[in-house]
């Protein structure tokens, strides 16, 4: 049953025990079908061609595999140092499988497959800017 249907089934039973209410409910139920038909146009219009097999697979598997790889390089850069003023090492171990799961479920879940690539692009040229900044000097 919908949620169109469920209402006007309880817009006559409302009515047939109250006789006042039936135009206010048969409002009631085309308006509530009126904004249920356009939210499913305005979701019509606005979905995307779906993001073809292989780009998903280049983005879900080694996209997110070397986006995971860089960033976990990366994370010293921008952690906060240790109470001995070395990097941590155990941070950037234990957030790797969360990065990469973030990364993957990303991919997966997006629906617009030019935002997708853009963004991981973009995490992944940033990555590897702070590790080409770090060997070229810029932070010891």
């Amino acid at each position: 049953m919908t949620l169109v249907g469920f209402f006007s089934i309880n817009a006559l039973e409302i009515s047939h025990r109250r006789p006042g209410l039936a135009e206010a409910n048969q409002s009631l139920s085309r308006t509530v079908g009126t904004l249920m038909n356009a939210a499913t146009d305005i979701d019509d219009a606005n979905r995307h061609r779906p993001m073809s097999a292989q780009m998903r697979w280049w983005l879900g598997g080694p996209g997110t595999v070397a986006f995971a790889i860089l960033a976990t390089a990366a994370m010293p850069l921008w952690l906060p140092e240790g109470s001995a003023g070395i990097d941590h090492i155990v941070f950037p171990i234990v957030l790797f499988p969360l990065t990469w799961a973030a990364a993957f479920f990303y991919v997966v879940l997006e629906g617009n497959p030019r935002r997708c690539l853009a963004v991981m692009l973009g995490a992944i040229a940033m990555n590897s800017v702070l590790i080409a900044v770090a060997f070229l000097g810029g932070r010891t």
